[in-house]
């Protein structure tokens, strides 16, 4: 490492035979260097590499994924992670290509606004900082409205808006953004969803939004 440097600590999960490690890495480069190209020429994948910085927000449980493109220098990325760079054990992921779907309750189909924030390279002075902001803020609203909804027995129409945002639930992420626990159901079934059990516990809304399949 040179005076001047970028320094980002990250981790990388790794199979053991039968479990997962996490061995942490120090990627390191001058402020215009790619932050990719250093990546590679450290760890290899031959699932197309590693696009992907992965971090575990424990507060809300929330899992975020940013992708960082191939112009991105190691600057830009730093910008945009945060403090969380400097993390010893790293709290940062290595995150690899070949991502199918099904990945279940995202922040960004509740969040249009912030989509932009999950690619690095096309934001102007926003980052994971800002990202983790917003979602401490979803999370607070999230769970006032359902403990306002405990404690009164009535169905906020900011409530309702706030479920029906995203159609179906898996129930586990249900409990997730509300905080309900054995309650969720009995919300779910107020609002107008319908338990399905065909893949794990899933809750659909038909209403206005016509048939499931």
């Amino acid at each position: 490492m040179e005076s001047g440097d970028v320094t980002i600590y990250i981790s990388l999960r790794k199979w053991n035979g039968s479990d997962q490690d996490e061995e942490p890495l120090v990627i390191s480069g001058p402020p215009d260097a790619l932050y990719r190209d250093l990546v590679d020429t450290i760890v290899t994948n031959r699932e197309g590499g590693y696009p992907f910085i992965d971090f575990v927000d424990e507060d809300s449980g929330q899992h975020f994924a940013l992708l960082i493109d191939r112009s991105a220098t190691m600057a830009e990325v730093a910008d945009a992670l945060g403090e969380d760079i400097h993390a010893k054990p790293p709290t940062l992921m290595l995150g690899g290509g070949g991502r199918g779907g099904g990945a279940g309750f995202t922040l960004g189909a509740l969040l249009q606004a912030a989509e932009g924030l999950k690619q690095v390279g096309e934001w102007v002075g926003i980052g994971l900082m800002t990202w983790k902001a917003i979602v401490a803020g979803y999370f607070r609203t999230t769970r006032r409205l359902a403990k306002d909804w405990i404690d009164t027995d009535e169905i906020s129409m900011e409530l309702r808006q706030a479920v029906l945002a995203h159609n179906p639930w898996e129930r586990g992420d249900f409990d997730t953004v509300f905080k309900l626990g054995n309650r969720g159901p009995t919300l779910l079934r107020a609002i107008g969803y319908e338990r399905e059990m065909r893949y794990g516990e899933r809750w659909w809304e038909l209403g206005n939004r016509g048939r499931r399949f």
